[in-house]
């Protein structure tokens, strides 16, 4: 079996990232995306992509770090935001303090977690994945948390951000190096980190490998048909972050706003719409699926 999920993250981040979605998946090859239930754009989301598009699978971009606010009230997840909401943590900082206060933490997360899957299934969604905003899911004592109230919502499909190393051959060109070995450094940490959640993901969906790690930030035209020329036996996820380049958001940080008003945000949306990028996942692996076609 050959099943290719072409999947865009942070659908309801800002209303540009949006309507670049639902581009992407009219017009382009994009089958499915991940929810951000806390995103300043939600319920545009909700209006303009979800609603009209029934075909999109949709999964919830779990966000415990930097972008947005906690849905759970502050002084229920003190460890988590600050006073007004705000989440206090990066990835590094969240991964010690499940080591340092782990009873205490992975509480708030569980609650937070919660408050994010309430806020999508009671909007009508069924969610059919769950990943999270900057991986931070693949933290080990957070992956068993959000694998426990995943399975609590009825989702058995669960992000593992594993890309293979071997996707590296093909994606080498002189102009992605610096991109290329900029990202080395998180595949390997999530690769890691997945060896170790495996046993936590043992009654979980999920797929054999994942592409957009290496090359996230840019995943055009080039990109993508380097991870779709690969060994797609199996499950592949496809990861994107289309957007129209002139995406912002209030309270943004430095980098999140240079990621989202990137030119590179432009270059995934045509990369998605590419004819010959359509015609070769045809040709390798039919045209591609969402997770919840699989549980059929």
């Amino acid at each position: 079996m050959r099943a290719v999920i072409i999947n865009a993250d942070d659908l309801g981040v800002c209303e540009s990232t949006n309507l670049a979605i639902a581009e992407a998946h009219r017009r382009g090859i994009l089958t499915s995306a991940s929810l951000m239930a806390n995103g300043s754009a939600f319920d545009h989301a909700i209006a303009t992509v979800v609603n009209p598009n029934p075909r999109l699978g949709i999964g919830l971009h779990l966000a415990l770090t930097s972008t947005g606010r906690a849905l759970s009230p502050p002084d229920g997840i003190p460890l988590l935001a600050d006073a007004q909401g705000q989440f206090r943590h990066g990835f590094l900082s969240l991964y010690r303090l499940t080591l340092s206060r782990p009873v205490e933490v992975l509480n708030e997360i569980e609650r937070e977690a919660c408050a994010q899957f309430d806020r999508v299934v009671t909007r009508g969604i069924a969610i059919d994945h769950v990943d999270s905003h900057r991986h931070v899911h693949m933290i080990p004592r957070i992956f068993a948390v959000v694998a426990q109230v995943a399975r609590r919502y009825g989702c058995d499909t669960i992000r593992m951000s594993d890309e293979p190393l071997a996707s590296l051959r093909p994606m080498l060109h002189l102009s992605s190096v610096p991109r290329l070995l900029g990202n080395l450094p998180k595949k390997i940490v999530l690769s890691t980190l997945a060896r170790r959640n495996r046993s936590a993901a043992r009654t979980f969906r999920v797929a054999r490998r994942t592409f957009g790690i290496l090359g996230s930030g840019r995943m055009d035209r080039r990109a993508l048909i380097a991870a779709l020329s690969g060994d797609l036996n199996g499950v592949t996820e496809v990861i994107t972050h289309p957007g129209s380049g002139d995406g912002d958001l209030p309270g943004a940080t430095a980098a999140e706003r240079r990621f989202l008003t990137s030119a590179d945000r432009r270059a995934e949306l045509l990369a998605l719409l590419d004819p010959d990028v359509r015609e070769h996942l045809q040709a390798r692996a039919g045209l591609g699926t969402r997770f919840a076609d699989l549980a059929n």
